[in-house]
């Protein structure tokens, strides 16, 4: 197949969009460009055949196609890179646990908005958001697969590090043991709380994916509390095994109590004999109210993209109109064809 190309620009973007088609990469596929010496061009329009008409509507619609999937793809690899669970994000999960970790055993909260803010989990949830936005199951995966490993990073975490603090021989610090601040996130009350917190939160995620804008999520990782909560889970699990394991672990304890004599401290459910169950029961609360936060995030966030694709021919500017207007649902009626395809 040969064709002429102007120079400059123009050969440039038809390189680009052959490369992304696959042209010249696959198996057999190659691409040439040959100089013109003398390159001739009408300027005039001639519509004589109906043929030729048809035939440049369908091209068009090709360009615009293509053109309409390259500006998505900018926007996706930007937000899939992101949410990847490389090196990197890992270890800003773990940096992120030790903070949060230190800030609930002394009540910290400065150590623990610190915790949020280092913390990646929000970036998962954007790639997952933008996924669903325009029927992309891969990019659904890799956001999804992201938050449930750095989810679980952070658990075993606070385990492990409930099983330390466990073990000494005196309670931690010098307060009541738990602290307030990890007693605060084991509550029923906190859910619905929460749900308050989390709600608002996802039009901030919304409108950081598209702006390039870390502000918004900055906002929105001190709002929505997603790590913290993770790892007092799973120091709440430590400290239940280990009041399982060893009768005499001085595991509630009141401030200016005698270590050696009885405890008045209670927790919040149960009777005083049943402080592991207790302690379990307090872990579970503190995680699921990390789940409830991601799934209003994330509803949250999908509603807001919904809101901004509909009122798209009001509220954005020209550029961000056919990007909204046009080009997401190219991408979007794409991928649910080629889903389709994959099913059948």
């Amino acid at each position: 197949v040969f064709f002429p190309v102007g120079a400059g620009d123009p050969c440039e973007n038809c390189l680009h969009c052959l490369t992304e088609m696959g042209i010249g990469i696959k198996y057999n596929s190659v691409v040439s460009v040959v100089p013109c010496t003398v390159f001739y061009k009408g300027m005039e329009e001639v519509n004589d055949e109906d043929e030729d008409s048809s035939e440049k509507k369908a091209w068009n619609n090709f360009v615009q196609s293509v053109r309409a999937k390259l500006t998505v793809k900018s926007v996706v690899d930007g937000v899939r890179s992101s949410g990847e669970c490389s090196f990197d994000f890992l270890l800003l999960v773990l940096t992120a646990d030790m903070i949060a970790a230190v800030g609930l055993v002394e009540s910290n909260s400065v150590n623990i908005v610190a915790a949020m803010l280092v913390s990646p989990l929000m970036s998962p949830i954007m790639t997952a958001t933008f996924g669903t936005a325009i029927a992309d199951r891969k990019l659904q995966k890799i956001g999804f697969r992201s938050e449930i490993i750095g989810l679980l990073m952070s658990l075993v975490f606070g385990f492990i590090f409930g099983l330390v603090l466990g073990t000494t021989d005196d309670p931690w610090g010098t307060g009541d043991w738990p602290t307030e601040e990890m007693k605060a996130r084991g509550m029923a009350r906190s859910l619905w709380i929460g749900v308050l917190w989390a709600l608002p939160s996802g039009t901030g995620v919304a409108l950081a994916l598209l702006q390039g804008s870390a502000g918004p999520l900055i906002g929105v990782a001190i709002s929505a509390s997603l790590l913290p909560p993770a790892v007092n889970c799973g120091i709440m699990w430590g400290l239940a095994c280990i009041v399982l394991i060893y009768d005499d672990v001085r595991i509630p304890y009141l401030k200016g109590e005698n270590y050696s004599g009885p405890t008045e401290a209670k927790l919040t459910y149960t009777t005083m004999d049943k402080y592991p169950s207790e302690l379990a029961i307090m872990g579970i609360i503190s995680f699921c109210l990390t789940l409830v936060n991601i799934a209003c995030i994330f509803t949250t966030a999908i509603v807001v993209l919904k809101i901004k694709e509909v009122a798209a021919p009001y509220t954005s500017s020209p550029d961000l109109r056919r990007f909204w207007e046009h080009d997401i649902r190219v991408v979007r009626d794409a991928n649910r064809a080629t889903m389709n395809q994959a099913n059948d």
